[in-house]
């Protein structure tokens, strides 16, 4: 696997979204490639960042309730 196609599948693999096969080369890939390998740590880190960030927070009841209502459920 090049550098090129790496980066093009970065995303994927970071979201578990590649095939077997295409996964374990990438990891392949990331052993020997300091520069990939940096490149998808940096990315991981940012994605666990914005994860931690966002997803920690739960909407208040209110809009729960309006969004129900909104939508039609009871």
């Amino acid at each position: 696997m090049t550098c090129e196609e790496a980066v093009r599948k970065l995303y994927e693999y970071l979201d578990h979204e590649l095939d077997t096969t295409t996964a374990q080369q990438l990891d392949k890939h990331l052993e020997i490639c300091k520069s990939c390998c940096d490149h998808f740590e940096f990315e991981r880190k940012v994605k666990t960042l914005i994860k931690d960030s966002c997803f920690d927070e739960k909407a208040p009841q209110l809009l729960k309730d309006k969004i129900r209502d909104t939508l039609g459920f009871i």
